[in-house]
């Protein structure tokens, strides 16, 4: 993957557990906060704000997608 970059709109939000990428979302701007968006099929579409989705998870890396 990529070298990590700071959180921005357009980034992939990876989720690791240890050296296994397990989820992806993009982050994306509401209402003039950084957020990721993600979509599973238990939950279906929903964003967090990027402090709330770190802190869910154990790693969490942010990639240019260009």
């Amino acid at each position: 993957m990529r070298e990590q970059i700071q959180p921005r709109p357009g980034a992939l939000a990876a989720v690791w557990r240890g050296r296994l990428c397990l989820h992806m979302g993009i982050v994306i701007l509401v209402e003039g906060v950084l957020a990721v968006l993600e979509t599973n099929r238990a939950t279906g579409v929903r964003w967090f704000r990027i402090g709330d989705y770190n802190a869910m998870h154990q790693r969490v890396t942010y990639h240019d997608c260009d």
